[in-house]
């Protein structure tokens, strides 16, 4: 890197990183975008049962159901954050050469450093405004959350596997030590009663860190997961099966074998934590495994009767996850918009009073029309329009010759 490299530059974008310290990689990991999208999805049915079918219906078993998955798309979706976060981090800090461990670049690494710990210092006050005011119609908002999970990966990202494995620990260790402790009801009660308690901001402090909706503690495990997931997940060879089966027997221990003890996420349990979290990592080793099946489809060469075949054509087997996979690279946009658009037009249209199938239906029916919407807008532009606000926001525009895939995987 030329000597005169600084902070200037860097906050222009305009960084000159040798052509070995370029990625290799140059194409999005599709496998993330589709597991983004099922989260979409769960997000959005739980979101339209949570306004509009408050109170168990004619159906309780499909209620019920609903209600058991509460959280788990939420914690795919932080948990897809923290793979994003390595994904946009990671070869920019370090350097893979002939397919050996990843070693540290040591020319000019604290500029580098100090250049994404800004840009993710920005996205996570634009995250955390953004949802600030769309809590004010929406109360179990999750962005503001997001924005403070954020801030802290911010002075992290480029900490070591075993720095974020440790904190994980650290993480679930502090949440029971808060358990244990267990405040008082009516010191809780008191966030509730107003702006006037002397103690407000201490109270509301504990209350995003340990009682919200979505605390600190335990939530930022999951992102702090996804970031070691992140890194790991290279060529993917075995690696989706490895953490298949660690997912899938997290969620059975926590589910089945402690079947007596909730797993609930209000307030969290240590058991929800690792059944949302197991969740999580076989939803994304399923989709990170359909992606390359996919796509090595059209990588490998076939005989001339299978080629001739139509089912077997690489833009037949990819055209029907592709509206999945660009849903998943605006998942801010959608998730705004079903909030601002399709709970509140279920609401004035006075369809909260029917059956929670018509609600699971008008959900469904949106999650399709964003799979549409997102397919067309992705055939002109290459950003959704919240994230390219939010990347306006920080300042920064992707260069995809310099970065390739490292900017495109932002959270």
């Amino acid at each position: 890197m030329p000597d005169n490299l600084n902070m200037e530059t860097l906050c222009n974008n305009v960084i000159h990183i040798p052509e070995q310290c370029i990625p290799n990689t140059k194409k999005r990991i599709k496998g993330y975008d589709l597991a983004r999208s099922v989260a979409l999805l769960g997000m959005i049915i739980i979101n339209f049962k949570c306004s509009l079918s408050q109170f168990p219906s004619d159906i309780p078993w499909l209620y019920n159901l609903i209600e058991k998955c509460e959280g788990r798309a939420a914690a795919l979706f932080v948990m897809l954050a923290g793979t994003g976060i390595s994904l946009l981090t990671r070869k920019a800090l370090q350097n893979s050469i002939n397919g050996e461990e990843a070693k540290p670049l040591d020319s000019n690494r604290e500029e580098l450093i100090h250049f994404f710990r800004r840009l993710l210092l920005k996205r996570g006050v634009f995250l955390f405004l953004s949802g600030a005011a769309l809590s004010a119609l929406w109360p179990w908002d999750i962005l503001h959350f997001y924005g403070i999970y954020l801030t802290i990966a911010a002075f992290i990202f480029h900490r070591s596997d075993r720095f974020l494995a440790g904190s994980v620990i650290i993480s679930i260790l502090i949440f029971a030590a808060y358990l244990i402790i267990e405040p008082d009801e009516s010191w809780m009660e008191m966030l509730v009663e107003g702006y006037d308690t002397p103690w407000y901001m201490e109270i509301f402090t504990a209350f995003t860190l340990f009682h919200g909706m979505y605390p600190v503690f335990p939530w930022i495990t999951f992102l702090l997961a996804g970031m070691y997931i992140g890194r790991r997940y290279v060529s993917g060879k075995g690696f989706s099966e490895w953490l298949f089966i660690v997912g899938i027997s997290l969620t059975i221990v926590s589910e089945f074998i402690f079947k007596d003890l909730e797993a609930v996420m209000t307030p969290p349990s240590i058991l929800f934590l690792f059944s949302a979290g197991g969740c999580a990592m076989s939803i994304i080793a399923v989709c990170l495994y359909i992606m390359n099946r996919v796509e090595s489809v059209s990588t490998k060469v076939k005989p001339s009767f299978v080629r001739q075949s139509w089912i077997r054509q690489p833009w037949v087997r990819q055209s029907w996850v592709k509206p999945f996979t660009d849903a998943g690279k605006m998942i801010l946009t959608i998730y705004v918009a079903h909030i601002l658009l399709g709970i509140n037009i279920m609401l004035l249209s006075g369809l909260d009073e029917l059956s929670i199938v018509i609600h699971i239906t008008g959900a469904v029916l949106f999650y399709l029309l964003s799979l549409a919407f997102a397919s067309l807008w992705f055939k002109y532009y290459t950003n959704g329009p919240l994230e390219w606000v939010m990347r306006k926001f920080s300042g920064i525009t992707a260069n995809k010759e310099l970065y390739g895939v490292q900017l495109q995987h932002s959270p």
